[in-house]
This record gives C-alpha cells, structure tokens and sequence, in this order.
C-alpha cells in the first residue's frame, strides 16, 4: 500500500519554485541566443549572398555579354579590314611595278567595296596622272576630300599603307589642297608665288605627295662633273672664279688629255655613278676648231662606259649641237642662272637671251636640256620664282633642274655674300619639283655647308639628284664614302643609268620654247 508524500516544509517548496524559474528563464534565454544569431549572423550573410549574385547577373548582362557581341563584330569586321588591306596593297604594288591598268582595275574594286575611305581616290589620282590623265587624277582628289568630309569615323584602313606610304596625304579644311601640275603645262607666277609662301610643312607634303606621283622607286640620280678644262674664261660672271678677270687663285690650265678624263670616268662608273658630266670653262664652242673636235672624241670614247653623258661647255649653235648630240651626249647644262632683271646684275658679257638660244639649240638637236639656278647672288624671292617660270614655260621643259647655293669664291665680285638659308634652299626644291613635277632636281653646289639632315629633308621636298665625288668643278664636294653612307641611311639607292634615254617631248599643243624670238 503506497504512502501519501508527506506535505512539503516551506524551505523546500521554496527550492522548487527556485528551479522551474531557473529553468524557465534558462528556456527564455536559449529562445533569445537563437533570435540573435540568425539577426545578426544568418540573415546578414543570405542578404549578401543574395547581393552578390544580383551583382553577378548584372555584370554578366551589361558587360559579359555585349563583349561578346563585340568580339564577334571585329572578328567579322577584321575579316573585313584584312580584305581592304590586301587589295589596296596589291593595288599599291602593282602601281610602283609600273602595271598602271591593273593597278587601276584593282583600286577600283576597292572603292566599290568601301566607299567610305578616301585613300582609294588618292591612289587612284596617282595612278591617274602616271598615265597622263590629269583630268582623272583632279576628279579623283575631289572625290577623296568630299569622301574625307562626309566621313564621320576616322579612315582607319588600310593600316598597312597608311603606316609605309606618307605620300598619301588627307586633305582637310584647314590645309591647301594638293596641287598636282599636270607635265608640260606652266606654271605663272602667280601659282608659284602662291605656293613658295604656304607654311612650311603644308609646301613640303605637297611636293612630296607629287614626288612620290612621279618618282616613286625611291631613287637618286648620281651625278660625276669633271671640269675638264679649268680656269682662264674670258666671261666676267661675277659668282665664278674661273673667270680670268678676276684674282681668284684658280689658274688657266688647258683641255685634259682624254686618258686622264677616260680614267675619272672609269672611276665614276664604279663608284656607282648615273651620270659623267665635263665642264670646260669656255664662252663657247664652234665646229670646225681643234677644242671642239678633240671634245667630240673624248664624249665618244665616255659614251662606250654605259653611263649617261653630260656636258657644258658655254654657248652652242646649232650645228655644235647637232654634234654633240650625235657623238653621244645624252643631256647639256645650260643654267639660265636667276630673273632676266637680275641677269645683268650678275654678267655683262653675255645676256639671258643668248642663254635661251643654246638652250633651244640644244633642244632642236635632240639632246634633253639641264638647266636650273643659283641661290645667294643677291637676288629676291621674286627674282628666283621669275627664273622658275620660265624653265616651267620651257616645251619640252628641262630634263633635269639643277638648284645651286652660291658657294663664294675669294677674289670674285660675290665673295662676300652669305649663305643661302636652308629653308629658303628647301622651299625652292620643293616649288620647283611642283612646277615641273617630272624633272630631276638635283642638290647642287652648296650640298657641302648642309648637314646630313638638311640633305634629307631636300631630298623629302623632291630632289633626287646629286653631284657625287671629289670636286665640283673648283668646288669641293662630300666624299663618295660620305654619300653612300647617307643614302644608305635614308633607304634610297642609285639610278640605273639610261644613255640611250629620250629627250623629253614637247608638248604638242603650243609652242616650242624658249622660242627663237625670245633668244
């Protein structure tokens, strides 16, 4: 029989009351703990995790993927841009090989396919006036510059030949456009004053752009001048100091025997010459004179070297010329020096007009005419553009255009001027290779006083010609060494001779000049 529990005294009721309130705010508090860890810990960190992959999608939407579509885009577009590229090249290479229709065939393609690119049109404009259509070449400028004013994005491609070839030059708003001078036709001289006075960087990528029009091999004429017969000249041309009536120091010696001038001339040829070119400081030459016949056989024997032939040797009539033409001279230089109004200023015993009847001799004779200029005989800007004017006006215009810098010579009226500036000199090449886009210029007596660097910025401005060897006539000039080295430097390399090269052809639609009556 189970016995009832005896009641609980008051301390022990006590102790049971105590413990089921420990317990229960025991329950209360471990409730509590719970709260606050998934408050402060849980929630917290699913929010962040919920954040993040909000950012994760975002990014992936608004940055993933449209790389994506962009890297599929260039790969379409480089597709694109590698086609272009490889037609303007192979248009570009087919025209420096000289296969001007196929070139012309290909560029055309190439503008179909994009005509948002002017550069197409500029190749397409020298194509053009390699051909003689100067028309075309115009209408192909004109597309270029209405192309390059439409165009909203920058003409991009072809990268290639925009990176190899500078003469393609863009033609904006604020810069003059290219003037590409159609051969044979004059220039005013209002044309070239305007030209001589562009900026100066504006006036050399010009010329530069119609050098490379017309000489785009990236040749240099190499030219040799013996002067076979130095001193005792009975003219009184105030810059010279071969003149015997002046105390110069140079002294008269006579005509080189022809095995002395036979061995400079075999010289010339291995050192890599173009052209031999002799000088003989003489007023004239007439048939029929010993001088002249022994010149006659001395060019006949320097034509067999295979390198071209050039003389000067003063005044010629018309028989001389023929002469000489048929002993093998392929060109004579005849300078008309500077303007008819400072010619008088310079010699007085001879005038320009007698200057303008040797060269039409020479022309009439079949042999191209060297004719240029000499900077620093106390001449204007506008004496130098007026010289210019007329060896442009010249039909058939002069094969070559030498631009000389006075080199003073003591004992000489002229030995006291100062040197001529190089941006005066550079500004006149460039000017001249404009006016008679397809002539040599060639850097001339002076080339000594400028640096290598002024040389090549003459040769960017258009000169592809120099004097190469030991002298220059009673001047001295850089070492063959020297000169090869500078041309190796800049990338440029020899012309090939030509002796049997043509005379240049007048032009058929007006008439021969300098004329008779001018002379």
């Amino acid at each position: 029989m189970d016995l009832p529990e005896p009641p609980l005294t008051l301390r022990e009721q006590y102790l049971v009351n105590r413990a089921r309130a420990d317990l229960k705010m025991a329950q209360n508090q471990e409730r509590s703990d719970r709260q606050t860890l998934w408050q402060r810990t849980i929630l917290p960190s699913l929010l962040w995790l919920v954040l993040w992959f909000g950012v994760c999608f975002m990014g992936a939407y608004f940055v993933v993927w449209p790389m994506r579509d962009a890297s599929l885009n260039n790969r379409k577009n480089r597709s694109v841009d590698e086609t272009a590229t490889n037609s303007y090249t192979r248009a570009s290479s087919l025209f420096l090989n000289g296969q001007l229709d196929s070139a012309l065939k290909t560029i055309q393609e190439f503008i179909r396919k994009n005509p948002g690119l002017s550069t197409g049109h500029i190749l397409a404009a020298r194509i053009h006036l390699a051909q003689g259509h100067p028309d075309l070449a115009i209408a192909s400028l004109r597309e270029a510059r209405k192309t390059a004013l439409n165009r909203t994005e920058p003409d991009e491609y072809p990268r290639t030949e925009r990176r190899s070839s500078r003469s393609q030059i863009p033609i904006t708003d604020n810069q003059s456009p290219i003037t590409f001078q159609p051969p044979h036709v004059p220039m005013t001289y209002a044309e070239l004053h305007r030209l001589y006075h562009l900026p100066f960087f504006d006036l050399i990528q010009q010329s530069r752009a119609v050098h490379q029009a017309h000489w785009p091999e990236r040749e240099v004429q190499l030219c040799t001048l013996l002067s076979i017969k130095t001193g005792g000249c009975s003219e009184d041309c105030s810059y010279c100091a071969q003149s015997a009536r002046y105390s110069s120091g140079v002294k008269a010696e006579k005509l080189m025997e022809k095995d002395d001038i036979m061995v400079r001339a075999q010289a010339a040829r291995d050192n890599g010459s173009t052209r031999f070119c002799m000088g003989a400081a003489w007023r004239g030459v007439r048939m029929g004179t010993d001088r002249f016949e022994k010149v006659i056989d001395i060019v006949k024997d320097v034509s067999k070297l295979g390198m071209e032939v050039c003389v000067t040797l003063g005044e010629l009539g018309p028989q001389e010329a023929a002469a000489l033409k048929e002993a093998g001279v392929t060109a004579y230089n005849h300078n008309i020096d500077t303007s008819p109004e400072h010619y008088t200023k310079i010699v007085t015993t001879h005038t320009f007009e007698d200057r303008l009847r040797t060269i039409r001799n020479a022309q009439d004779a079949g042999m191209s005419v060297c004719s240029g200029g000499i900077l620093g005989l106390g001449e204007t800007v506008e004496d130098r553009l007026k010289m210019l004017e007329i060896l442009s006006g010249f039909n058939p215009q002069p094969e070559s255009v030498p631009i000389n810098s006075l080199m003073p010579m003591p004992g000489t009226p002229l030995s006291e001027n100062g040197g001529v500036d190089v941006f005066d000199l550079v500004r006149m090449i460039a000017v001249t290779r404009l006016a008679i886009p397809k002539a040599k210029v060639r850097l001339s007596a002076g080339r000594t006083r400028l640096s290598r660097e002024a040389q090549a910025l003459a040769m960017f401005a258009g000169a592809n010609s120099i004097f190469y060897g030991d002298k220059l006539l009673t001047a001295a000039n850089p070492a063959v060494a020297e000169d090869q080295r500078l041309l190796r430097d800049l990338g440029l390399m020899p012309q090939e001779p030509n002796p049997s090269m043509a005379a240049p052809a007048a032009c058929g639609e007006r008439a021969c000049s300098p004329s008779m009556a001018e002379a």
